[in-house]
């Protein structure tokens, strides 16, 4: 059985975002800085309003996260391989 999400390609159970890594028990990445980060993560929180300067997401539609500013608070789902802020600082849940 797969799911679709967001108007994604179908994605079987193994593929989607766990609970488990939603609680950080793959581990996290706290960024607070403009040095870039590479990795795959499923989630990012910020935890203060920020931008990116870079934001890879494979999956993405092609849209251009850097011109969008994330309030505190918000978190974003995705599969993220690079992630370089401009301001701000962010937690990034590994998957």
């Amino acid at each position: 059985m797969s799911t679709h999400l967001y108007g994604s390609s179908p994605k079987t159970a193994a593929q989607l975002v766990s609970v488990a890594n939603l609680k950080g028990e793959n581990g996290i990445t706290f960024i607070n800085d403009t040095t870039p980060k590479t990795g795959e993560w499923n989630a990012i929180q910020c935890i203060a309003a920020c931008t990116f300067s870079t934001l890879i997401c494979p999956e993405n539609d092609g849209a251009d996260m850097s011109t969008v500013t994330l309030a505190a608070g918000t978190t974003i789902y995705g599969k993220y391989t690079s992630i370089t802020l401009a301001t701000g600082s962010v937690i990034a849940y590994r998957s």
